[in-house]
């Protein structure tokens, strides 16, 4: 079968593409023809190009600008190297082309958290002249607002099969529109380490540090966690959305990288959803921040586990006692894998039939 999988796929985001990777490559893996679509809405190209209007205009328009033209070096080297993984690794297949697919998978990722997608048709999968099947796979919107919720009012129709990443999510299709949709786990989650051990390369680091991943760091933060590496004699390695300029700050680190920083790491300490997963698979020490506001998508990660010890409020409380580690992973865990498989066959020999 030819499945086209739309996604944020011109994320320059480690989480984006990875994700968009591991669902191709586990598709690839039952023995399907996957691919990427090479979908580049202009609100997602801007986000990532120098001089974006986002952040320009995110503050002091006249700071920014100059901000941008100090930066404009790093943020060029690292929109190459996302473009070199997704050229190498994402199969790419033109937006004229998908088509030609049997089956389009729109997700995983925030594909319906409208703040970010805003009208955009395809992830609605409102996709004119396409005469396959439209499925999802763990469709995510952060957060189930009243106002996202109301969004998908004129979505579902438009899917033949239904599943999400987070489980307020299935509550809310269930209780708010009487929609049945199967809970799976996100795509990164269907590869063992052993799978992503094949496309880490050697970030050239050394032994004996912390990973902080990190969408925004203050300073306050920094020093924080600067504080519990130095009662450790470990150093810091950072790795932030934004690009930042200062001491262990990787800001053109490529996604195989990534991955390899993950594996080494000593400890981790993010509040990102795929920080938190990686760190899952690699069975790592690892703290997830979670600064006041809910977040669902850890929050059912975190559940498959029993846990939610890991997420704290504040950097003031980062100690050794609340690192957690998952060690071995708990049936729960796995069926919850084995279950999100059965899925992904399901809507594909139902087609092939």
């Amino acid at each position: 079968m030819k499945i086209g999988i739309l996604t944020f796929y011109i994320a320059n985001n480690y989480g984006a593409v990875l994700q968009a990777y591991a669902l191709k490559e586990y598709l690839k893996e039952c023995g399907h023809q996957a691919y990427c679509i090479d979908y580049r809405p202009g609100y997602l190209v801007n986000k990532y190009r120098p001089f974006s209007t986002e952040r320009l205009y995110n503050g002091n328009p006249v700071k920014n600008f100059f901000k941008e033209i100090v930066f404009y070096g790093l943020i060029k080297q690292k929109n190459n190297v996302f473009d070199l993984f997704r050229k190498e690794y994402l199969s790419p297949l033109g937006i004229k082309k998908m088509h030609n697919c049997d089956l389009l998978i729109v997700g995983s990722d925030q594909i319906w958290n409208f703040e970010i997608v805003g009208n955009d048709q395809f992830f609605r999968g409102n996709i004119s002249r396409f005469h396959g099947t439209i499925a999802t796979y763990a469709a995510s919107m952060e957060n189930t607002t009243k106002e996202n919720v109301s969004c998908l009012k004129t979505v579902l129709d438009n899917f033949k099969y239904i599943s999400v990443r987070e489980a307020s999510l299935q509550k809310c299709l269930s209780d708010v529109y009487n929609t049945e949709s199967n809970l799976v786990v996100d795509p990164t989650l269907l590869l063992s380490k052993e799978k992503w051990n094949k496309i880490q390369t050697d970030c050239k680091v050394g032994k004996g540090y912390i990973l902080v991943y990190m969408f925004s760091l203050s300073v306050k933060d920094k020093r924080n966690i600067e504080n519990f590496a130095f009662l450790k004699n470990l150093k810091t390695v950072f790795i932030s959305s934004a690009i930042r300029i200062g001491r262990n700050f990787k800001n053109k680190l490529s996604p195989t990288e990534f991955v390899d920083l993950i594996a080494n790491a000593d400890y981790v300490i993010t509040n990102s959803f795929h920080g938190t997963a990686f760190s899952i698979l690699y069975n790592k020490k690892f703290i997830t921040l979670c600064k006041g506001a809910s977040n669902e998508r850890v929050e059912t990660l975190l559940g498959y586990f029993n846990l939610d010890k890991s997420m704290i409020q504040n950097t003031k409380q980062i100690s050794e006692e609340k690192f957690m580690m998952i060690e071995t992973f708990p049936d729960k865990f796995i069926k919850a894998i084995e279950n999100s498989k059965s899925y992904l066959k399901r809507i594909t020999v139902n087609i092939d039939s």
